[in-house]
Formats: C-alpha cells, structure tokens, sequence
C-alpha cells in the first residue's frame, strides 16, 4: 500500500466546492492507499491560512516528502508547493482555469490579485506528473494554454451524493416558507460575489418582479438587504436540503465555471436548473438542462420562469442526469482514471 500525502484547504471550508471535491476523492480511496491528510491550516482567520499555506506546509514538504509515494495538491493555488517537494510523484486538480474570462471581463480588484497569483502558479504546472480535472472543459482550455500536458490530464467529475431523506429542520426556523411558497414562485441560489458567478443578474430581477421570491445562498454580511431575496449562509446540510426542497427552480446565473457543482445539487432534489447557454453547462447536464441565451433581457428571463411547466417525464430527466454523479457510476465509468491517482 502506497504512502500518500493528500494537502486539503482550511478546514473551515468544508461546504465549498473544492474541499467537497477532495473529501469524496479522499473516501473513495481511502480503502486503497495509506492516506494522510494535512491541512491548510483549521481556522478561518487570515493570518492561519496564510502561516499555513506558505510557511508550515512548505517547512513540512522540504523536510518531509521523501517519506512518501505520492503527495495530491487539493487546487491550482497549491501548485507553487511543488517547489518544496521530494516525493516521488506530484499530482494536483485544477478545478477551472479562468485566465480568459479575467482577462476579458471587468473583474474586481481582489480578484484581478488572485488572478496574478493564479497565474504564478500555473508556471509549476508542467512538473506536475498528473492533472485531474472535474470536467472535459478544463481539460480542454489546459490542453490548449498549455504545451505538453494533454497526455497527463485525467477527468474525474464531482461525486455528489445528496440523501433526499426528509430533514430535521424544524419548520419555525423557516417559518415564513410556507406562507411564500403558496403565494409566490422560489427561485433558490447558491453562489458567491465573484464577478463570475454574476450575482448583479438575482438582484436585477427581483428588483423587476414582485411574482418570485429568491433564496440566495452564500458568504453575504449580515445586513444586506434586497427586495425580494431572501440571504442565508453557513446552513448545515439539512438546512440546505430543506431549502432546495421547499424551491421551485434552481436559477444558475454564472458566466464561467470548470464543473458547477451545485447545478447537480439542486437536481439531486428533483429541482429543475436554469441557466446559460454555455459549454460547461451542457457538458454537465445534458438535455436536463434550460438553457437561456445570453443576450436575453431580465424581463424576458423573469418571463420564462414564471411560465415554465414541470411535467412529471422532466422530473425523471433531472435525477437521472444527477445520477450520472453518483459514487457508484463515477467510480464505474471512470475507475481507470481513479486508479491512476
């Protein structure tokens, strides 16, 4: 059985996409190799993420890498470790690779940093011995930015498991649900203000309509405000599947993602996705999904939800799409790309 080192991001971010990711890799092989994981740290406070990332796991990695077989980076963020490593084998997941859209969008200030700091850690990417993407997509865009790597890119897509048992959420918690849900369509979101994710789309909306209430899930301050939506964040996971269950639709606003795990969230409940008309879209979902074009007006997008009907044959679409992300059919239709890590 093979050492392996698995670097996995703050433990604080247990509910993002990412560490979802990594966590399911981590127990669907967990059986096979030795694991051990170390984290970027266990606190949300910046200066622990920061001591963390590029002092102690550098310190541990030069000092200590040769003790094992393979050691997994969690996302491209983490490619500069490389630097410090001895192992034998380095492998990493690069979860979107969103140069272009940076580059061609209006993006906030923070997030241009983050881009330059994504950019520096790309230059690492061709010392990695193997690449592992959640989709064809980001295959596709490395592939082309990126000289003599296609043959080390493996696609292993987000595994989501979402039990759709009946939650414990005590109804007072979401006391005004039932009052809305008869009066008014819900329309659920989960997002963030990432220029990409183009949150200003809900927040235009609602301002339009007074016939769909929204649920906006996310990181948001505690004070803000809007008409119409309705702001949570760090929900447990019934609380999550509570509020997916009490939804109408889930409206997917992004420009740009390298999966979109929520999009197979949300269908894990039998709840119908709308969103744009792009690549990554219909790689992950298929003829299960509704596609607006891009150009489409807002009061042409709030039209389109309030007269779309649900039959029952759609219905079955949905979770058979969601199916397709189970643990059972990725470890069967893509076991020699997860035997390889």
């Amino acid at each position: 059985m093979r050492n392996l080192l698995w670097l996995m991001p703050n433990k604080t971010y247990k509910f993002s996409g990412v560490y979802k990711y990594n966590d399911e890799l981590i127990n669907l092989l967990k059986d096979k190799k030795k694991i051990k994981i170390l984290y970027c740290g266990k606190s949300n406070i910046l200066f622990n993420i920061f001591w963390s990332k590029f002092f102690l796991i550098p310190f541990f990695l030069f000092f200590f890498s040769r003790n094992y077989d393979e050691i997994i980076y969690p996302e491209e963020g983490f490619a500069f470790l490389k630097f410090f490593s001895f192992a034998k084998k380095n492998k990493i997941i690069i979860h979107d690779y969103r140069k272009k859209f940076s580059d061609n969008n209006k993006i906030q200030r923070i997030e241009t940093l983050k881009q330059i700091y994504l950019n520096f850690n790309f230059l690492f990417l061709k010392g990695f011995d193997k690449i592992i993407t959640p989709s064809i997509f980001t295959q596709k865009l490395l592939s082309r930015n990126f000289l003599n790597i296609k043959k080390k890119i493996k696609v292993i897509p987000n595994i989501i498991d979402v039990e759709r048992k009946k939650t414990k959420v005590t109804r007072s918690k979401f006391k005004h649900s039932d009052k809305i849900k008869k009066k008014f369509k819900i329309i659920i979101t989960v997002t963030s203000k990432e220029t990409r994710k183009n949150i200003k789309l809900i927040y235009r909306l609602a301002k339009k309509t007074v016939n769909i209430k929204f649920i906006l899930i996310g990181n948001f301050k505690d004070n803000e405000k809007k008409k119409n939506i309705f702001f949570y964040k760090n929900l447990s996971e019934d609380d999550l599947a509570y509020l997916f269950e009490i939804s109408d639709m889930y409206l997917h606003p992004s420009l740009f993602e390298g999966f979109g795990r929520t999009l197979i969230e949300a269908q894990n409940f039998g709840i119908p996705v709308v969103c744009y008309n792009t690549e990554i879209n219909k790689e992950i979902l298929g003829s299960s999904g509704n596609y607006l074009n891009l150009n489409l007006s807002d009061h042409q997008i709030i039209n389109y939800i309030l007269k779309k009907k649900y039959k029952k044959n759609e219905k079955n679409e949905i979770l058979k799409n969601s199916k397709r992300y189970s643990k059972e059919y990725i470890k069967k239709k893509f076991i020699k790309n997860i035997n390889e890590i």
